[in-house]
């Protein structure tokens, strides 16, 4: 990963995806204002989901 640190906007946004988003992703909106940090992890669960 080339994330090393997560800094305190980024730690906020993470917590809030994992409030709003389903575990199954099914409500994620790939048009949403997410940092380019959760679209990444969205695409990469998306392809171990399918594997």
């Amino acid at each position: 990963s080339k994330y090393r640190v997560m800094n305190k906007d980024q730690w906020y946004n993470v917590l809030e995806f994992s409030r709003t988003v389903h575990a199954d992703l099914s409500n994620y909106d790939e048009d949403g204002a997410w940092p380019v940090l959760l679209d990444e992890f969205v695409e990469w669960q998306k392809v171990r989901q399918t594997s």
